[in-house]
């Protein structure tokens, strides 16, 4: 058998890794092959391999992630999202207002309730009775 850990084409094509599993029963022809594989692997290892150029991961990484990044202001997740933080605009006047208000709110007369009327959640008149009645005897 051989194959990859990693059956994509970037591990196929650019990585040329792989896996190879010899059975002990095919004799002679199974350890020669066990043969090649261990001088091709020094080969790489030693990056004696006038095709494959090794690198080390700390390079590897470097150089990818430069040749990534050259030029791309905001990279793409893979799902296409940005990992960068969308760009937010300040709240205008009257929304720094009703957050203040919404902030102050539970220290004024009857502010103990700002919290059910300011909800973007329009509650059953059933869930309002016993969050009034939690606020109304809390603590």
């Amino acid at each position: 058998m051989s194959g990859s850990l990693n059956e994509s084409r970037q591990a196929l094509v650019y990585n040329a890794e792989n896996i190879n599993l010899h059975t002990d029963w095919w004799g002679d022809s199974d350890q020669q092959r066990i043969n090649e594989a261990a001088i091709s692997f020094e080969q790489l290892w030693n990056n004696d391999n006038p095709h494959i150029k090794v690198l080390t991961l700390p390079e590897a990484v470097s150089r990818r992630l430069v040749r990534i990044a050259e030029n791309i202001a905001h990279p793409p997740e893979i799902d296409g999202s940005s990992a960068m933080a969308p760009k937010i605009e300040p709240p205008c006047a009257l929304e720094r207002l009703r957050f203040a208000l919404i902030k102050a709110g539970p220290r004024l007369p009857g502010g103990r309730y700002v919290g059910i009327e300011t909800s973007p959640v329009k509650p059953w008149p059933h869930q309002q009775v016993v969050a009034r009645r939690l606020i109304s005897t809390w603590p």
